[in-house]
C-alpha cells in the first residue's frame, strides 16, 4: 500500500508538470497517457488493498462495479491534468484540479467497497467519511501545488525533486486510506450473525492473488511516464541551451534578444529598445485560467509583431512581458505611436475583448553599455510609467534616455 501511494504520488506530480510544459498535440498525448496512469495508479492503489482486506464472513467481488471505479479514476484524473492550469469559470486551477483529484480518491474507494458482495451491510461514519474527503482533497491540492512549483529542467534534479515530494504525498495518502477504510464497518445480516460471531478472520477475496501483479503493472506504468517525462525534460534542456524561438508564441525568446542586442550595441549605430509588459497579468491568469492566458499573450505578441517595421525584431522576455529592438533612432517615435495605437484596442480571445494594460517603456543605447543594462534601463522606464498610472491604460510611455 505505501508502495503504490507513492507511485500514485509521483505519477501525479510527473503527469501534472509534463501537461502544463506541452502544448498543441503533444499535450494531448500527454493528458491520454497521464490520465490512465494516474488513474489506473489510483485504481490499483485501492483494489490491492481491497484485495488484502480480512473479515469473517464469505467474500466476492463484483467486476461490472470494479470497472465502472477504474473508468471513474480515469476520467476525474483527466480532469485533473486537464484543469491544472485552466481553472474554470473564473476558479482558480488548483481548486478545480485538487477537487477533481481528490473525487478521484474518494470515489474509487468508496465505489470499491460497493463492488464487496458479503451477507452484511456497511455501516458508514458520517464524520469519518468528510476527514476522508478533506484529507484527499488537501493531499491533491498540496501534490498539485507542488508540481506547480516544480521548475527544474535538469533530469536527475527534477527526478529527485519528485521522488522527494513523492515521498511525502505517499504518508498523506496512506492517512487518508486508513480514515476511509475506518469510516465503516460490517453489519451481518439477522441470518449470518452466528456464522459471523463463530468464524475467524480467516476469510480473503478469492482475487487476492492479484495483489502483487496489480502492484508490478501499476509500478511499470508509473515508471514508463517517468522515463518518458525524463526523456521530454532532457530534450528540452538541450533545446534551451541554445537560443530559439519561444515554445508558446513562436517570437524569438530571451536569450534570442540578448544576442541580437548584443551585436546591435556593436555597431556604430545607436540602437533602441522598447519594452511592453502587461501590468496585474496575474489577476489575468487567474479569471481567464493559464491556457487562456497564453493564448492572450500569444495574440499580443503578434498584434506587436504587426504593428513594427519588418527590420525591427520583437521577442518575448518573460511570460507578459515583449521587447522590440529598433535599429534606426529616427522610427522609435513613429514605432512607439503604432504600438500605442494597437494596443489601445481591446485582443479577442476564447470570445472575450480584452482591453490589456501594458506599461510601454524606451531605452536609447548609450556608449559601452552592455545588453543586459539597456534591458534593466527600459524595464525601469517601463515601472516609473506604471507608477505614475496604475492602471498603465496603454498609451502611457516613459522613456530613458
Amino acid at each position: 500500500m505505501p508502495l503504490l501511494a507513492f507511485v500514485v504520488s509521483y505519477a501525479v506530480l510527473d503527469g501534472a508538470c509534463r501537461v502544463r510544459a506541452a502544448h498543441g498535440p503533444a499535450r494531448l498525448v500527454w493528458l491520454a497517457c497521464g490520465s490512465l496512469v494516474v488513474g489506473l495508479s489510483i485504481w490499483s492503489m485501492h483494489f490491492v488493498a481491497l484485495l488484502s482486506l480480512r473479515a469473517k464472513l464469505p467474500m466476492t467481488e463484483d467486476p461490472v462495479t470494479l470497472a465502472v471505479a477504474a473508468v471513474t479514476a480515469v476520467v476525474a484524473a483527466a480532469g485533473a491534468l486537464h484543469h491544472v492550469d485552466r481553472g474554470a469559470g473564473g476558479v482558480p486551477s488548483l481548486a478545480v484540479s485538487g477537487a477533481l483529484k481528490g473525487f478521484a480518491l474518494v470515489a474509487t474507494n468508496y465505489t470499491m467497497m460497493a463492488a464487496l458482495h458479503v451477507p452484511a451491510t456497511i455501516a458508514y461514519n458520517p464524520l469519518m467519511i468528510a476527514c476522508s474527503v478533506l484529507l484527499a482533497v488537501g493531499v491533491s491540492i498540496a501534490t498539485l501545488s507542488f508540481a506547480e512549483r516544480l521548475q527544474a529542467e535538469r533530469p536527475a534534479r527534477a527526478a529527485l525533486e519528485r521522488v522527494l515530494i513523492a515521498a511525502v504525498m505517499a504518508a498523506g495518502l496512506v492517512a487518508m486510506h486508513v480514515v476511509a477504510s475506518r469510516a465503516g464497518h460490517f453489519v451481518p445480516y439477522a441470518g449470518s450473525r452466528a456464522a459471523f460471531r463463530a468464524a475467524g478472520a480467516s476469510n480473503v477475496i478469492p482475487q487476492a492473488w492479484l495483489g502483487p501483479w496489480v502492484t508490478a503493472t501499476a509500478i511499470t506504468a508509473a515508471a514508463c511516464l517517468a522515463i518518458a517525462a525524463t526523456v521530454s525534460r532532457w530534450r528540452a534542456h538541450r533545446r534551451g541551451a541554445q537560443p530559439a524561438g519561444d515554445r508558446v508564441t513562436g517570437l524569438p525568446n530571451g536569450p534570442a534578444l540578448h544576442q541580437r542586442l548584443a551585436r546591435a550595441l556593436a555597431e556604430p549605430e545607436k540602437c533602441a529598445l522598447i519594452t511592453l509588459r502587461v501590468e496585474d497579468c496575474e489577476t489575468i491568469r487567474h479569471r481567464l485560467g493559464r491556457r487562456s492566458a497564453e493564448r492572450l499573450m500569444v495574440r499580443l505578441g503578434w498584434r506587436i509583431a504587426g504593428a513594427v517595421r519588418p527590420e525591427d525584431m520583437v521577442g518575448r522576455l518573460d511570460f507578459a512581458e515583449y521587447a522590440v529592438i529598433v535599429d534606426d533612432l529616427s522610427t522609435v517615435g513613429a514605432v512607439s505611436e503604432r504600438l500605442r495605437e494597437r494596443l489601445g484596442a481591446p485582443v479577442q480571445c476564447d470570445g472575450l475583448l480584452v482591453l490589456l494594460p501594458v506599461a510601454i517603456g524606451i531605452a536609447v543605447a548609450r556608449a559601452g553599455e552592455t545588453a543586459l543594462e539597456l534591458v534593466a534601463r527600459a524595464r525601469g522606464a517601463a515601472d516609473r510609467e506604471a507608477q505614475r498610472s496604475p492602471l498603465a491604460a496603454v498609451a502611457g510611455t516613459s522613456i530613458a534616455a
